[in-house]
């Protein structure tokens, strides 16, 4: 609009009319057609806005860059009219001056009439060029592309990749944390490898409840609904959707938890709303044959799975570990649940409940026993506590050679925890070194939430 505004009020030329038509037709016409056809926006956001129209707390920031960016094409067709008007004026000057020998000027090396356009030319591609560079410099966080590819991965269930950039990082991000833990309980490996990502922020890397800030309503949705608590999930989508008004992601986690929970009705008023995205019809299609066809639902692996799961719990009164094992009691066999409930009580070095909660392991046929767990009993042993439980579980070999030689470079430094830490490095992926170095528990470390960020 400002670009049309600027050639609007220029000199008026050879098709002007034409030009300044078709500008001002294309500034109506593609916010109008992406209202309409392409995202679920109202008019006044198309029109008016230059990012989502989302929640006060998640909105995108908007930096002097990106407004230098924003300006960069009405600010070229200004100087392009500049240097048109002073192009003109040049030329009605000239007939008063004494016209110049072009026989001369022609045979002077290398001067032709159209240089000086061609250095104008030259001069505002290195400007735009110069400015989007400096732009780009300044906005681009290679930290923050890798973590919005790590949510699209596991949007996609795409675990590996998930797991791949994620060991990418080269600082400690809880969202990425949270993510690859979800990565490796879908892929059934969290007992296996929960430790060879540094969990410093201990059980909050596994549930986002608590601090609960706005950022955090879409995952803790996603994370509920693995483990197949729909009612939680559902709540969070919920949540999700007062801040992000029918988010393609969010509507399709509504779709689903109301098919779950046989609420085909409500499954319909979502699916709707969704049928406006264009880039959604298949998705749409595919669900919407459940709706006049609710026994083809019956059938559906995922929506089978998590209605077997599914279980009421404590909602938002109960911790995580009370809602797990609410599940348990529902599904002996739901391993995420147990999984996660077991990385609970190991993160918040809880013996008591450890021991309590292994009773459920009893009926998912391990064929033998997690990493985490051994190292975590092998240690709980060396302390001399009397543990019955403990006592009776075989540890591996391995596990036990390893383990003493950890004790032995623990031991040689003498008290001197950084040395020990430093000596123990090759054991970094280890529940030992978690205990020891790395867990809140020991380094105090607290989740920093800005008061205006929280949603209480």
């Amino acid at each position: 609009m400002g670009s049309s505004a600027i050639l609007i009020f220029a000199k008026p030329y050879k098709n002007m009319f034409i030009n300044v038509s078709l500008i001002l037709a294309e500034a109506f016409v593609i916010p109008f057609v992406a209202y309409h056809f392409v995202f679920l926006s109202s008019l006044n956001n198309s029109f008016f806005r230059s990012t989502p129209d989302v929640a006060a707390m998640i909105r995108y920031t908007r930096p002097p860059v990106f407004y230098v960016g924003l300006s960069i094409i009405p600010v070229f067709v200004l100087l392009s009219k500049i240097s048109a008007i002073l192009s003109e004026t040049k030329k009605q000057v000239q007939p008063l001056m004494k016209k110049p020998d072009k026989a001369k000027i022609k045979n002077r090396p290398g001067f032709k009439f159209s240089d000086n356009r061609k250095i104008a030319f030259s001069l505002y591609a290195f400007i735009l060029v110069g400015v989007s560079g400096i732009v780009f410099y300044k906005v681009y966080k290679p930290a923050e592309k890798l973590k919005m590819e790590i949510d699209y991965y596991a949007f996609e269930q795409d675990w590996d990749n998930v797991i791949a950039l994620s060991e990418k990082m080269k600082t400690y991000d809880r969202m990425v944390n949270f993510q690859y833990n979800r990565a490796l309980s879908n892929k059934g490996q969290l007992l296996e490898k929960l430790f060879e990502y540094d969990q410093i922020l201990g059980s909050q890397g596994l549930f986002l409840d608590k601090p609960f800030t706005s950022e955090v309503a879409l995952p803790n949705s996603d994370i509920y609904f693995d483990l197949g608590n729909i009612d939680e999930s559902q709540r969070y989508a919920f949540e999700s959707e007062t801040l992000m008004r029918n988010s393609p992601r969010v509507l399709k986690r509504l779709v689903l938890n109301c098919m779950i929970m046989n609420n085909m009705e409500a499954a319909g008023t979502y699916l709707n709303i969704l049928a406006a995205n264009p880039l959604e019809r298949k998705w749409v299609e595919k669900y919407r044959n459940y709706i006049s066809n609710p026994e083809k639902a019956d059938t559906d692996p995922l929506i089978a799975q998590k209605r077997k799961d599914m279980n009421k719990t404590e909602g938002m009164i109960g911790i995580p570990p009370l809602k797990l094992i609410s599940q348990l009691e529902k599904n002996p066999l739901n391993k995420a649940a147990f999984e996660y409930l077991i990385a609970f009580d190991l993160m918040e070095h809880d013996v008591v409940s450890l021991t309590e909660d292994l009773k459920y392991m009893n009926q998912l046929n391990y064929k033998k026993l997690p990493v985490a767990l051994e190292e975590a009993i092998i240690l709980y042993r060396s302390q001399g506590k009397s543990n019955v439980l403990f006592d009776r579980i075989k540890i591996s070999e391995p596990t036990t050679d390893r383990f003493r030689e950890f004790a032995k470079l623990t031991s040689a430094a003498k008290g001197d925890r950084e040395k020990a830490k430093q000596a123990t490095q090759a054991y970094k992926n280890t529940y030992w070194y978690y205990v020891l170095f790395l867990s809140p528990k020991v380094t105090k470390l607290k989740l920093d939430t800005q008061p205006v960020d929280a949603n209480y």
